[in-house]
């Protein structure tokens, strides 16, 4: 028996009015990222909310008197969800958020209880639950692990992606100096340096950064028009998510904009996140005419650089595998998903297909 009753948010405005205690309540949550902020999660709704419903659950103790879900007396935890149109309950900012979790501020076991009786309590509102990127250092997974057993033999929990960091605080400066001063950065640091007026800057203009976001998402559609691959900015959707997240948040220096220029050109661009004594590096560009003098990774060395002598603790280059995290990380984790099905035959084919994974790993 829960201390806890759960009710459920599907309306887009019960939604928004969570802003004060969304916040309030991830400042004390165990895991604390950036992909949890409200902001972040109320703009990828009104983004990319239209394919889904939302299932925002929210725990409170039972003696609260609430009479709303403006009202914060007594919520203790949130489960930021959403159901899609085949009826798969995932966290909002799936696809795009590196992090995710629940928002729970104290007796997280008996919260995350709640919340799982609470979806099996419902399960015919829903064909799969798909809970992806949550950090394994969260102790979400070991619960969910336990919690899960209780309602089902179709769950899997598994890791996803490597995510690695650049730990600027606890590490030796030699160390970091390796990662900085390699010989091939230092020969293209050269030619930006010989070949006209270079300059690099972290751009807090709110119209500068509009301007600029214009000319990163040409860049970003290039590059990967030479790859073969669609880029996400020729869907219109994804541009206008990154300027509401720039209005929102570049005030507050949340979303940060480093840019770097040769005779006034833009060279290349990182958009990403400072929050909590980290840097997140989430999206970058670089203008094609200067690739093989390996702009994007420049800029990477002249930003870590700046934050090293600010004191930054983290430098944060999220999930994914590619070589530039490699080069200038020296910490790494990873992120795991949780599943459940109710389809058994789906969950044996799946638990084949990951056996043979493993095997041929």
């Amino acid at each position: 028996m829960t201390d806890y009753e759960v009710e459920l948010i599907d309306d887009e405005s019960k939604f928004l009015a969570l802003s004060d205690i969304w916040n309030e309540l991830l400042s004390q949550n165990e895991i604390n990222t950036f992909f949890l902020r409200f902001e972040w999660m109320k703009n990828w709704w009104q983004s990319f909310g239209a394919d889904h419903s939302l299932f925002i659950l929210i725990a409170r103790e039972k003696n609260a008197q609430a009479t709303s879900a403006k009202d914060k007396a007594n919520v203790v935890g949130i489960a930021p969800l959403m159901r899609s149109k085949q009826k798969k309950i995932e966290f909002i900012g799936t696809g795009l958020a590196d992090y995710a979790d629940f928002i729970i501020s104290s007796g997280k076991e008996e919260v995350l209880c709640a919340f799982v009786d609470y979806l099996f309590s419902h399960r015919s509102r829903w064909n799969e639950i798909g809970l992806l990127e949550i950090p394994r250092k969260s102790s979400s997974i070991d619960l969910l692990g336990s919690l899960l057993k209780k309602h089902t033999n179709t769950s899997i929990i598994r890791q996803t992606v490597p995510c690695a960091s650049l730990d600027l605080q606890s590490s030796k400066s030699e160390e970091i100096d390796a990662l900085l001063k390699k010989k091939d950065l230092r020969r293209h640091i050269k030619f930006f340096e010989q070949s006209g007026a270079f300059s690099f800057q972290k751009v807090e203009n709110i119209d500068s950064a509009l301007s600029l976001l214009e000319l990163f998402f040409e860049q970003h559609i290039s590059i990967w028009q030479r790859r073969d691959q669609p880029s996400m900015f020729l869907d219109k959707r994804y541009k206008e998510f990154f300027k509401n997240l720039t209005k929102d948040l570049l005030a507050s220096k949340e979303v940060t904009i480093w840019s770097m220029h040769q005779d006034e050109k833009l060279v290349a661009m990182q958009f990403g996140f400072e929050y909590r004594g980290s840097y997140i590096t989430y999206c970058q560009s670089y203008d094609l005419e200067f690739a093989k003098h390996s702009p994007a990774t420049v800029l990477y060395k002249l930003f870590i650089e700046q934050y090293r002598k600010q004191g930054l603790a983290i430098v944060d280059f999220s999930r994914g595998s590619e070589s530039y995290k490699s080069r200038f990380s020296n910490a790494k984790t990873v992120n795991m998903k949780v599943m459940v099905y109710k389809n058994p035959m789906k969950y044996h084919l799946l638990r084949l297909y990951y056996g043979f994974k493993k095997i041929a790993m």
